[in-house]
């Protein structure tokens, strides 16, 4: 099949909001100069998938139905735009939470395109995402995937592991800092990774001790109990930066923020309920702390993540599962039983 021509491709929709994902065929638009087309071989789960396809964001109007997500992506290229030259067929690529940008506005072209305020989500507006056999999209955001890092642990780099080193970059984090990283699953354990590998000092905040023996095989150095603030006392100094990966409504900012330094970073990155969350505010302005929001990195970030991956050694614990067991997996993430991302199979022959 001609790129310049529709094609139709198999992929795991949600028809309507709110009921379960079934297979559905759908057509990829006419492949433009600057795109690309990617044959799927794989592709993680977030939870924001989970969200998106269980209706939660309805209200905000970003998603559309049928619905198709998916944006931890890795495949190979089987077609070119005519305007594309730096890739070629049969390249694998990841695919992530960005499909496109205008590419000439200021945030563009300081490298921050995820800022720009065209940009398009993978999946939202009518987008479709890589729970399918094919994507067509901007070749500035396939990127070229290190022969280092295996087929089958890529794809959550592309969200999970770009939206964790993203925050190195922006706040020049520094080697021999303090790094605290609040929850420990799908973004958490890939965040105490690249701190490591970062040179920092690294301490990992999670409910209860069940995982602390892990937090330091992962590398962590120290560990802290949020259920029991006395843990807090056997920290050897405060942290400069607190990367917040959790997500849900009952994560206590204040206490967190106890365990920062003065004048140190909470980089919230995930989201802890869209409910307002209570912060005191007397003491953000006595110990001079920030509280920063941290989105998926830019396309440069993911570059640079992928070939720090590959160069550490770092990729995602993850739980391989066939597509056709979609609903399962995506009930296994929603009630967090899965050890650290599930990433859905399309075609393992791509591997």
């Amino acid at each position: 099949m001609s790129g310049n021509q529709p094609r139709k491709t198999k992929a795991w929709a949600v028809l309507t909001s709110g009921t379960k994902v079934q297979e559905y065929t759908v057509e990829l638009p006419p492949l433009e100069s600057n795109q690309v087309e990617v044959k799927i071989a794989a592709c993680g789960v977030c939870a924001s998938d989970v969200d998106a396809l269980s209706g939660k964001y309805d209200s905000l109007g970003f998603y559309s139905y049928p619905l198709i997500a998916g944006h931890e992506g890795i495949g190979r290229v089987v077609a070119l735009g005519s305007k594309v030259t730096h890739l070629k067929l049969n390249d694998r690529v990841g695919l992530g939470i960005y499909r496109d940008s205008c590419g000439v506005c200021s945030d563009c072209f300081h490298g921050c395109d995820n800022s720009c305020t065209k940009k398009k989500l993978m999946f939202a507006g009518g987008g479709t995402g890589c729970f399918a056999e094919y994507v067509r999209i901007d070749s500035r955001y396939a990127i070229p995937v290190p022969d280092a890092i295996p087929t089958k642990f890529a794809g959550p780099l592309f969200c999970a592991g770009g939206t964790t080193f993203s925050p190195f970059r922006v706040n020049n984090i520094l080697p021999g800092q303090h790094v605290g990283v609040v929850g420990v699953g799908g973004l958490g354990h890939l965040a105490i990774k690249f701190a490591r590998s970062y040179g920092c000092r690294v301490t990992a905040f999670s409910r209860g001790t069940a995982k602390e023996a892990e937090c330091h095989t992962l590398g962590a150095h120290h560990y802290v109990d949020t259920t029991n603030p006395q843990t807090l006392k056997k920290l050897p100094i405060l942290v400069d930066y607190l990367l917040l990966t959790a997500s849900g409504p009952d994560t206590d900012i204040n206490f967190l923020l106890s365990a920062l330094r003065p004048q140190g970073k909470f980089i919230i990155m995930g989201i802890p309920g869209l409910a307002p969350t209570p912060v005191s505010f007397v003491g953000l302005m006595m110990n001079q702390q920030a509280i920063v929001g941290s989105a998926g990195g830019s396309s440069a970030h993911y570059r640079d993540m992928v070939e720090f991956s590959a160069l550490h050694g770092i990729t995602p614990q993850c739980e391989l599962f066939p597509v056709s067991q979609i609903n399962e997996v995506l009930e296994k993430v929603k009630k967090g039983q899965v050890k650290y991302r599930a990433v859905l199979v399309m075609d393992e022959s791509l591997f």
